[in-house]
């Protein structure tokens, strides 16, 4: 990973990458480099197709992506626009990495832990390089190998870098524990090993001591005349043992030693994907100047990893103050900073930096995916069609909504009007003093009716779309004249899937 890494700091061509994976890679698995390669790049060219008109990745096709058909030359690649160049090295190195990572057996780098004799930099070695194969983010992973190496490594190097300073990092602990002798680590073994033993030997024999001989018949009437007066019933006594001994073997199966730490709560003995602690979450300063929700930035960020969800919920010393969170999700493909959604009934309020309004309860979804899509920072909405769509109260106010109106290959490529919303309109009608003088207009062939008297009318050249504040789109051809408002009819309000009623 390290030496890939290296590559990847330079500007690398298809060509470049494709030389690399057939010198890494037998036959087979080069077979998979080049079709897990061809599905990323079908995923980034449907990708393009959402970027602007101005964008020159919008025109990349799965061929310049991978440098094939008609982009083999390694001259003809090295010209592509730098945003192409980008695209098409990060495409390239993920399929590399992939491939790599499944051509490498993975173990779980919670389970590696450091030999009796073996050296601190040797078991540091094998602790990154699983780490950097299972662990995505740089942050994260730099944390998580100081943590179990701390956790996991032999009792010798656990004691000298408990004595370390402060928060020994990774290049200290080497350092430090690159002075250990193999002789030193021989002789603690051998004390550990002979403690059992020594422990055994010196044990008073009480069990074995020599008992004068009672005839059987009167053994019963000997113990009972030889029994003391506060010893307890046997049944009782037998009850108490019993428990007793429960409670000691279930005291003896909890691990005594630590094997690795949580990546979560920083805990013994338990994987981070099992951990029940809640982690508290930090808000940013701001000032809530009204009793409607505001989203609060937090000192938290995801993914959480480790394919973990979390439940965002308020705390309760901060609902005694009159801060207010609403329940929230955090999914396990975030990414990005989090937010809480706050409100408060009594305005204003400042939140100061570093108060403690929030925690994040995780768990594991026992849900299966029913797409390959990730969320991303796409935090506050949905990846799906709307679910919840735009209502209005009628109101002697006029019910107005501000769109984007944009034309394909048009300069400037879109702009924003609010319009009234006219269901007494058959078409749309936008008005003249808002209309881009770039965009071509042609006279209309059939007048208007119902603008208060006869008005010259023209009809937009080619086709427009409005998009609504929901993302819902209408295309169609506008009808321009002098009129002080836009009025948006009843072919974009039908192409939105506007509905009049009384029962929401």
């Amino acid at each position: 990973m390290q030496v890939l890494r290296s590559f990847n700091a330079s500007l690398l061509t298809p060509f470049d990458i494709r030389s690399l994976a057939r010198a890494l890679f037998p036959p087979v698995e080069y077979d998979f480099f080049e079709s897990k390669w061809t599905q990323l790049a079908g995923r980034t060219v449907e990708r393009n197709t959402t970027l602007g008109p101005g964008d020159p990745r919008r025109m990349v096709n799965i061929d310049m992506l991978m440098g094939t058909g008609n982009y083999t030359r390694a001259e003809g690649q090295a010209g592509y626009e730098p945003l192409v160049q980008e695209q098409c090295q990060q495409t390239g190195m993920a399929a590399l990495v992939q491939t790599l990572q499944l051509a490498t057996p993975q173990q779980p780098f919670a389970t590696i832990v450091q030999g009796v004799d073996e050296p601190f930099l040797c078991f540091a070695g094998r602790l990154t390089a699983a780490v950097e194969k299972q662990v995505s983010d740089p942050a994260a992973r730099k944390l998580m190998i100081q943590s179990v190496a701390q956790g996991n490594c032999n009792a010798v190097c656990k004691r000298i870098i408990e004595a370390l300073p402060g928060e020994p990092s990774m290049s200290d602990m080497v350092g430090a524990c690159a002075k250990i002798s193999p002789s030193s680590q021989e002789v603690l073994a051998v004390h550990t090993a002979v403690q059992p033993a020594v422990a055994t030997i010196v044990q008073p024999t009480v069990a074995t001591a020599v008992q004068p001989a009672v005839p059987a018949a009167v053994q019963p009437a000997v113990a009972a005349a030889v029994q003391p007066a506060w010893v307890v019933p046997q049944g009782v006594q037998q009850q108490q043992w019993g428990a007793q001994a429960r409670k000691k073997q279930r005291k003896a199966q909890k691990p005594t030693a630590v094997l690795f730490y949580c990546a979560r709560c920083g805990r013994p003995n338990h994987a981070a994907n099992a951990c029940k602690a809640t982690v508290h979450v930090n808000a940013e300063s701001v000032v809530i100047d009204s009793d409607k929700i505001h989203k609060v930035p937090l000192d938290a960020f995801g993914p959480l990893g480790d394919g973990m969800s979390a439940f965002l919920m308020g705390r309760s010393s901060a609902t005694i103050q009159g801060i207010i969170v609403h329940l929230g999700l955090i999914d396990a493909d975030f990414s990005g900073q989090i937010h809480a959604m706050v409100s408060t009934p009594t305005p204003p309020l400042t939140i100061p930096k570093g108060t403690r309004i929030a925690q994040l309860v995780p768990f594991k979804s026992s849900v299966s995916r029913t797409e390959d899509r990730s969320r991303g920072d796409g935090g506050f909405g949905s990846t799906g069609p709307p679910q919840v769509r735009w209502t209005a109260v009628l109101t002697k106010d006029l019910p107005e909504t501000l769109c984007t109106v944009s034309m394909v290959g048009a300069t400037p490529s879109e702009i924003h009007l609010r319009g009234l919303l006219d269901t007494g309109a058959d078409v749309s009608i936008l008005s003249l003093a808002a209309w881009p003088p770039q965009w071509p207009l042609t006279l209309a062939q059939t007048s208007i009716s119902g603008l208060g008297g006869t008005k010259q009318c023209y009809v937009s050249q080619n086709p427009v779309a409005i998009t609504n504040p929901e993302g819902q789109t209408a295309i169609i051809w506008p009808h321009v004249t002098e009129i002080p408002q836009n009025l948006w009819g009843r072919d974009v309000l039908a192409a939105w899937g506007v509905r009049l009623g009384t029962d929401f």
